[in-house]
């Protein structure tokens, strides 16, 4: 309940910073843009698309492009059981490598400080590991299981406003790292 109530004084506090010098509210000419990034981070290489309008935009992530997930086999060794839902044998240990992951994160944008502009974001996303068995004494690998996880995302950053149309930023994303945007602002 007083998590809700935070958010809730946060979107008051960003909607009537963002009005209070405007009398009046034109919606047919506010901010509209189109935003892309690619970021770097746990997750592997990460790329993104939005749409803002006004001083919200909603987004989405794919992360995992060009992970490197050691070669494993399928193939287990003659009188080894390595099975997903039991523990591995002795000798072995499990690595967890990203597989891939999407994310949806609503943004806000604070723009009181022009031309710097302050974004926050929440978001959900959706991951999916590789985890692989791994024996020392062989140095091989083996397929163990997939696992799955997701939950609530968050993101923080500033962006530069170069001129009319164009604004680029660093965020950092507690999913996808650090992540470089750039926006492009529709001329009305």
């Amino acid at each position: 309940m007083k998590k809700n109530q935070i958010i809730s004084v946060i979107l008051f506090f960003i909607i009537y910073s963002n009005n209070m010098f405007s009398l009046e509210i034109d919606w047919q000419n506010k901010d509209k843009a189109v935003l892309g990034d690619i970021g770097i981070g746990a997750p592997g290489l990460s790329i993104g698309g939005g749409f803002r309008y006004w001083f919200a935009s909603l987004s989405i992530g794919y992360a995992g492009i060009f992970n490197s997930i050691p070669n494993y086999s399928h193939q287990l060794p003659i009188g080894v059981k390595i099975r997903p839902n039991e523990p591995l044998p002795t000798g072995y240990r499990a690595d967890s490598y990203t597989a891939s992951m999407i994310n949806i994160d609503f943004n806000l944008y604070y723009e009181q400080f022009l031309p710097f502009i302050l974004t926050a974001s929440i978001g959900y996303y959706s991951q999916a590991d590789t985890v692989i068995a791994y024996n020392a004494d062989s140095k091989s690998s083996y397929f163990y299981r997939t696992e799955t996880s997701s939950g609530v995302c968050l993101g923080l950053g500033v962006e530069y406003q170069i001129n009319d149309l164009i604004s680029a930023g660093v965020i950092f994303h507690s999913k996808r790292g650090l992540l470089l945007r750039m926006t492009y602002f529709f001329d009305e």
